[in-house]
């Protein structure tokens, strides 16, 4: 079940850490500790692919309203919110929340290609 508000989000993250079985990754991403515990984790997910969908959805918006109403501006957030939302896609009805989607995109390729280096 995904946490209902942010609070909620912070003590899961906090049981994970210590529980041990998430750490610190690179670029201040958190990965599990273990590929045994992505696999567990993944494999607990719903195994029917519309259900999953629906939880990248919802991921995907938890995430992206972490860093639009919180102002929690890491980028890493905002790529992780665009790429769950994409993820969940199919789940997508509306018209306009699908036009958003493709605007969210749209920022997220700009911000991607204003980091790269080019020669």
């Amino acid at each position: 079940m995904i946490p209902s508000n942010i609070k909620d989000i912070k003590d899961d993250i906090d049981f994970l850490y210590m529980m041990h079985l998430v750490e610190d990754g690179s670029v201040g991403l958190t990965k599990f500790s273990h590929q045994k515990i992505q696999e567990l984790s993944y494999n607990l997910s719903p195994s029917n692919r519309r259900e999953r969908e629906h939880l990248h959805l919802r991921i995907g918006k938890l995430l992206y309203d972490l860093h639009a109403n919180i102002r929690f501006k890491d980028e890493w957030v905002f790529f992780a919110a665009v790429d769950q939302l994409n993820r969940g896609s199919d789940c997508i009805v509306e018209y306009d929340d699908r036009v958003e989607l493709t605007r969210l995109n749209m920022v997220a390729g700009e911000l991607a290609k204003s980091k790269s280096a080019f020669i």
